[in-house]
C-alpha cells in the first residue's frame, strides 16, 4: 500500500504540487492556531480586567457619595441643636424654642448638602419619641403612616430606633431602599437620637448601569459589619438564597464553574463589600464571538485553500506529466517519473538559453532601428511595421504614445554652433536620458534630430504627468547645469502609425 502511494506520488505532478501545497497551507494554519490561541489569552485577560476595573470604579463612586453622606450625618448627629433636646421635656419653657432651632438648623443643612439620591431625612429622638420630619415634629405612631408609604415596616424601625447602637449602621426596613442611619451621643451619656437617610436604590442600579451590557447577572451590596446582610441586590441569576459562604469571606475574583465572581470590598469606614457574578459565558461573550469567527475563517480557509489548491496542482501539474510521457514515449520507455525529465528539461533549456540571449541584446537595437524607420516613414505598409513592431517587442495600438522635442541652448543659433557646444550637448542629452528613465515607469526611447534637438517616445496615460516630468526635468536642467532647455510636445496618438505627426507637432 504505502509503495503504490509512494509511486503515484513520484510520477504524479499533481499529486505532488498539491502536496506541497497543502503542507505550506497547514503551516500557515499551525502559525495562525497558535497566534489565535495567545491572543484569545491576552483578550480573556483584558476582558477581566476591564470587567474589574469598571467595578473598582463603581464601588469607588459609591464609596465616595456614602462617605460624604456620612460625614453630613455626623455632622447632623453631632449639632449643639440636636445635643439641646436631649432631655428636653414638653412642658419645659425653652421647648418650643430649642425643637424650631434644631428643624431650623436641621433642614438648612438638609436642604444645601443633602445629594438628590437621598430620597428622604429625618430624626428620630430617643428622650422625646418623636420624630423630625419635613420640617415637623411627629409622633412615632403618625410617622408611621409615612413608612407605610415607602413600603417599609415601622416595627423594625422602632427596634432599630431604641437598641443601644451608637456606631454609624445600614439597614433595611422592608421595602426596596437602604437606610443610613447617625446615632447621636455624648460621651457617656445615653443615646440622644439617630440621623436616617433613606437612600434611593436606583442610585445604586445607576452606579453599576455598565452590567446592563450583560443579559444576566447578580449584583449583592453586603454589610460586612452586620454579618453580610444583603442591603442591595439586582438577582438575575437568583443566587440570593444560595451564595456559597467562601464567596462572602473571600476578596478577589475567580471562576466557580461557569461563573465568574468579583468580590471587593469597600470602605473600612463604611463596611460594605460588594460581590459580582457573571456568567463566563455573558463575560466572555466578546472573546466567544471573536473564538466563532476564527474558527469559521480557519474552516474557510482550509476550504478555499484546498480548493485553490487542488486547482492550481492540477494547472500546473498537467502539463508537466504531459512533458513526461511525451519525452519517454520519444525514447520507447513507459515509465514517467518525474526525477527522469529533469536531464531532457535541462537540454532543452540549455539549447533555448543562447537563442533568448541573442534576443534579448538584439531587442533595443531592433528597437532604436523601428522608431528610426517610423520617423522617416520607411515602412512600406503596415503588416511590414507590425512586423518589424512585434520583432522589437513594441506594441502599436494597445498603449498611448506621446512625442516631446527637447532643444538644448535655445539662445544659441544652430549655425553658430562651435566644438564645445557640442560636447557639452553630447553630456547634458546622456544625462537627460537617464534622468527622464529615472522619473518615467515606462521605457522611453531617444532619437537625436541634430546636435541641440533630440526626440523622446514616451508611454503615457496622462498627459498632466507628462507635462509634470517635462517642467522637472527643465528645472533640474537649470538648478544642476544652470543650462536653459526648451520642450516642445505633440498630440497624443493611440496608434504608432500616426506618430510621426506627433513628432512633428513637438519639432
Amino acid at each position: 500500500m504505502f509503495e503504490t502511494i509512494t509511486k503515484h506520488v513520484r510520477e504524479n505532478s499533481v499529486v505532488r504540487f498539491l502536496l506541497s501545497h497543502l503542507i505550506i497551507l497547514l503551516a500557515a494554519l499551525l502559525i495562525c492556531a497558535v497566534g489565535f490561541r495567545s491572543a484569545f489569552v491576552i483578550v480573556r485577560n483584558d476582558v477581566l480586567d476591564s470587567t474589574m476595573f469598571a467595578m473598582t470604579q463603581a464601588v469607588s463612586s459609591v464609596d465616595n457619595g456614602l462617605t460624604e453622606l456620612h460625614t453630613l450625618g455626623m455632622q447632623t448627629a453631632r449639632s449643639e441643636s440636636i445635643y439641646r433636646l436631649e432631655n428636653l421635656r414638653h412642658t419645659d419653657d425653652n421647648y418650643y424654642q430649642n425643637i424650631i432651632r434644631a428643624i431650623n438648623e436641621y433642614y438648612q443643612r438638609m436642604l444645601y448638602y443633602s445629594p438628590n439620591w437621598v430620597n428622604n431625612t429625618f430624626i428620630y429622638l430617643n428622650s422625646m419619641d418623636r420624630v423630625i420630619y419635613n420640617c415637623a415634629v411627629y409622633a412615632p405612631d403618625i410617622f408611621s403612616g409615612y413608612l407605610l408609604e415607602w413600603g417599609d415596616d415601622a416595627a423594625l424601625w422602632q427596634a432599630v430606633c431604641t437598641d443601644d447602637n451608637r456606631a454609624p449602621f445600614f439597614c433595611k426596613l422592608g421595602g426596596q431602599d437602604i437606610y443610613y442611619g447617625i446615632p447621636s451621643s455624648r460621651l457617656m451619656s445615653s443615646k440622644t437620637g439617630t440621623v436616617f437617610f433613606r437612600i434611593d436604590s436606583d442610585w445604586l442600579e445607576e452606579k453599576f448601569s455598565f452590567l446592563e451590557q450583560y443579559n444576566g447577572y447578580s449584583l449583592f451590596v453586603l454589610d460586612d459589619d452586620n454579618g453580610g446582610v444583603c442591603l442591595y441586590s439586582h438577582d438575575d441569576l437568583s443566587l440570593a438564597d444560595s451564595l456559597p459562604e467562601d464567596w462572602l469571606t473571600a476578596q478577589g475574583t475567580w471562576n466557580s464553574g461557569n461563573d465568574l465572581v468579583l468580590h471587593l470590598a469597600g470602605s473600612d469606614s463604611l463596611g460594605l463589600s460588594y460581590l459580582l457574578v457573571l456568567p463566563e459565558q455573558q463575560a466572555m461573550r466578546q472573546l466567544n464571538t471573536l473564538r466563532n469567527q476564527m474558527l469559521f475563517l480557519i474552516f474557510a480557509a482550509v476550504v478555499l485553500g484546498t480548493a485553490v489548491s487542488l486547482y492550481f496542482s492540477v494547472r500546473r501539474g498537467r502539463p508537466v506529466n504531459e512533458i513526461a510521457r511525451a519525452l519517454q514515449a520519444a525514447d520507447g520507455a513507459v515509465n514517467t517519473d518525474l526525477n527522469l525529465i529533469s536531464s531532457a528539461v535541462s537540454q532543452l533549456v540549455q539549447d533555448n538559453t543562447h537563442l533568448l540571449q541573442e534576443q534579448a541584446a538584439d531587442r533595443p537595437a531592433l528597437q532604436t532601428a523601428f522608431y528610426h524607420n517610423l520617423l522617416k516613414s520607411n515602412f512600406v505598409s503596415r503588416p511590414e511595421m507590425e512586423y518589424m513592431a512585434q520583432r522589437a517587442g513594441i506594441e502599436l495600438t494597445d498603449k498611448t504614445y506621446c512625442a516631446a522635442v527637447l532643444r538644448l541652448f535655445p539662445g544659441i543659433d544652430i549655425d553658430a554652433i562651435d566644438g564645445q557646444t557640442v560636447e557639452d550637448a553630447k553630456v547634458l542629452q546622456q544625462a537627460i536620458s537617464a534622468y527622464v528613465d529615472e522619473l518615467c515607469v515606462r521605457p522611453v526611447h531617444n532619437y537625436k534630430r541634430n546636435t541641440l534637438e533630440t526626440l523622446y517616445m514616451f508611454e503615457i496615460q496622462d498627459q498632466e504627468k507628462l507635462l509634470g516630468v517635462l517642467h522637472r526635468v527643465a528645472a533640474w536642467l537649470h538648478e544642476q547645469y544652470h543650462v536653459e532647455a526648451h520642450w516642445g510636445v505633440g498630440t497624443p496618438c493611440d496608434d504608432l502609425m500616426q506618430f510621426w505627426k506627433s513628432a512633428e507637432e513637438a519639432a
